[in-house]
């Protein structure tokens, strides 16, 4: 019995490792070596990109995973521009542990590429191959790119690679056009060093940010014992019932803590003044708004904008973190007579131009008064890359 079962093990043995198929390729002379658990490719393939005209090693596969890749991979840099196949870096998804690669089909004909990759390090005026302790593996899935389609890959760095340090890199892929190979590659940088934020005097935007008049809407209802109430987030302070009900019920929005409020009079007798909620997204401040007008304990008018208005406030969110990563504000030297009183940062969402603005302010004291100086500060319109753009 013994023995039956050692030869149907032996058998078994030599099924799994004789070859059950030979594919030789029609791209310079690669022979795949097809087992019934492995595929072993014994690579000659023509690349004009590499010394030589060919690539030349080995690649093996088990279950459909890579297990080795060892190829001539000195490869000469390729022009993204000219080529059909173009991979560029997607702005701002740029971190040392992951980014967003944009693929584009310039052509009329149909690419195709897998989910292998390997990055190199620009090093001594050469692009080295960055050498991995265990080589990555990769499922063999066949991704089709269509004439003129594009498409997002998204590299995690720490897969194989951990964090990537300062230095200048590219990712490099391959893709095919039947029995066409070509390898692509994206050029990025890794910097730890934020670009200064210039402060300027009495800087201003050179765009208009509010494009539209509120709507007025004319009312006749009284407030009672209102308090002046310095800007904070809503926190159900029983003095502004009367006005959260009113836009509860006129507007359908229920005001919490997503809700900035602020009260102010215009005469010390608190007759003639104001109540502005105004709607928050975390750390950012938006012109969507609801602005009570207060005339001897009468509502008589009611303003309100964008209150209809939605945005990705996901993608907003990530916008500043990537701002933040990429610069620093700059920070003025104060002279003798110049003391140090304030300032204020403050990112703000304009819904009707959809534009985000972030904006530094510095207040100094000067002179044998004190007075307060406001004049220097910097604003800048953050683009969708994270980059700084009208200014």
């Amino acid at each position: 019995m013994k023995k039956i079962i050692l030869s149907i093990v032996v058998v078994l043995i030599i099924l799994l490792i004789i070859p059950i198929g030979i594919i030789r390729l029609k791209d310079g002379g690669s022979t795949i070596y097809k087992g019934l658990i492995y595929n072993i490719t014994k690579v000659h393939a023509l690349n004009e990109n590499i010394p030589g005209g060919y690539e030349k090693g080995l690649r093996v596969e088990i279950f459909g995973m890579q297990i080795y890749n060892k190829t001539n991979r000195v490869y000469k840099s390729i022009d993204k521009l000219e080529g059909p196949i173009t991979l560029v870096l997607k702005s701002g998804t740029l971190t040392n542990e992951r980014a967003t690669f944009i693929i584009e089909n310039n052509s009329e004909d149909t690419y195709t590429y897998g989910p292998d990759y390997y990055i190199e390090k620009y090093e001594n005026n050469t692009w080295k191959e960055i050498k991995l302790d265990t080589p990555l593996t990769w499922n063999s899935i066949i991704i089709t790119l269509k004439p003129n389609e594009k498409k997002e890959i998204n590299i995690d760095f720490t897969f194989g690679y951990g964090k990537l340090n300062n230095g200048k890199y590219r990712l490099v892929k391959k893709v095919f056009k039947n029995d066409i190979t070509m390898y692509i590659n994206a050029e990025f940088i890794i910097s730890d060093k934020k670009e200064v934020l210039k402060l300027k005097s009495r800087q201003v935007l050179n765009i208009e940010l509010e494009p539209n008049e509120p709507n007025i809407k004319k009312e006749n209802f009284k407030y009672l014992n209102l308090p002046e109430i310095k800007e904070k987030q809503y926190d159900n302070d029983i003095n502004l019932k009367v006005f959260t009900n009113y836009i509860n019920k006129t507007f359908n929005i229920k005001i919490d803590s997503k809700w900035k409020v602020f009260v102010h009079y215009y005469d010390v007798n608190k007759t003639v003044g104001m109540v502005e909620f105004y709607y928050t997204i975390e750390n950012i401040d938006t012109n969507k708004s609801i602005i009570f007008n207060l005339n001897n304990g009468i509502v008589d008018i009611v303003y309100y904008k964008y209150l209809d208005k939605k945005v990705d406030e996901k993608e907003l969110l990530n916008r500043i973190k990537i701002f933040s990563n990429k610069y620093v504000q700059e920070k003025k030297v104060l002279k003798n007579d110049e003391k140090f009183y304030d300032e204020a940062t403050k990112y703000v969402y304009y819904y009707g131009v959809d534009k985000l603005v972030y904006s530094y302010q510095l207040f100094f004291k000067y002179g044998e008064l004190g007075v307060i100086n406001n004049d220097y500060g910097t604003t800048y319109i953050i683009n969708k890359d994270g980059s700084i753009g009208d200014k």
